[in-house]
């Protein structure tokens, strides 16, 4: 079970939840003032949604909170962002800013491999000073 809320993504799922929040609280208010008989029904849906959202993002911060200061992926609350990878940022700065592109290799040899650009300038070709 923990296996499974580790790959869901949570602050997505709380966004889609909260949208269907808002749908439901207006067919409620729609139905309350059309005086309809079913409108226990969109504010029961309503409130459902909203608690679903935030048990999600409640869920993502226990997430955030046990997870290892460690690892190489930092978790968020952005669900649009969503998580980050500590070592690409690393592999940036290795690669696309000169220093040490053979490092980069080391770090990153299956994302270096799938890469088109090794990193490396031809010295016929060199660099021109930025203006």
């Amino acid at each position: 079970m923990r296996q499974l809320f580790a790959r869901v993504p949570l602050p997505a799922l709380a966004y889609v939840f909260t949208l269907l929040g808002f749908v439901s609280l207006g067919l409620s208010v729609a139905a309350l003032a059309y005086r309809h008989d079913l409108a226990w029904v969109a504010g029961s849906a309503m409130v459902l949604a909203y608690a679903a959202a935030v048990g999600c993002v409640l869920l993502r911060r226990r997430q955030i909170a046990t997870t290892d200061p460690a690892a190489d992926v930092a978790l968020g609350l952005d669900p649009i962002r969503g998580d980050t990878d500590l070592t690409a940022a690393q592999r940036y700065v290795l690669r696309y800013r000169g220093q040490g592109a053979d490092a980069a290799a080391a770090i990153s040899p299956k994302v270096r491999a799938a890469d088109s650009a090794d990193g490396h300038v031809p010295a016929e070709r060199p660099l021109a000073p930025a203006a």
